[in-house]
């Protein structure tokens, strides 16, 4: 009697994920993803399309490498990298230098500084001899306040 009651359960089990099966097989990949509200994905994600009057700003992660500018900061950095999206954590400018500074720029573009310069001059030198080799652009930008000076 066990023995036909284990294999009943198995065969139950069975039919199951046959059942499962088949119907996860009924999936219309083709079409795009709606969530339970009937909307699409693209409106309700994380990611959204911005009204023309908003900016959407690109939020720093959490336990990202570079840090952030002091509001006090006065003073020359080089701007070894200048771009459009995150460098990722993995990338060799936080394993070549210490202290990486990212500023985010207008129209979402990132902006990674090294350094801390007292003169314009510390900063070209500095650049000159250790920077340019490595990077094709780099910049020396000089704050005040923790603002930039363009």
């Amino acid at each position: 009697m066990k023995k036909c009651y284990f294999s009943g359960l198995i065969l139950c089990a069975l039919c199951l994920l046959a059942g499962h099966s088949l119907a996860a097989q009924s999936e219309e990949f083709d079409k795009p993803l709606l969530r339970k509200t009937g909307l699409d994905s693209a409106r309700v994600g994380a990611i959204r399309m911005a009204a023309a009057e908003r900016e959407v700003k690109i939020a720093k992660p959490e336990g990202y490498p570079a840090k952030d500018l002091p509001d006090t900061y006065s003073g020359w950095r080089i701007e070894i990298v200048a771009t459009d999206t995150l460098l990722a954590d993995t990338s060799e400018v936080f394993f070549r230098h210490g202290n990486v500074v990212m500023e985010t720029l207008p129209n979402n573009q990132f902006s990674y500084t090294i350094g801390d310069f007292q003169s314009e001059a510390a900063a070209a030198e500095f650049m000159k001899r250790f920077i340019q080799p490595i990077y094709n652009e780099p910049t020396i930008i000089r704050y005040e306040q923790g603002q930039r000076k363009w």
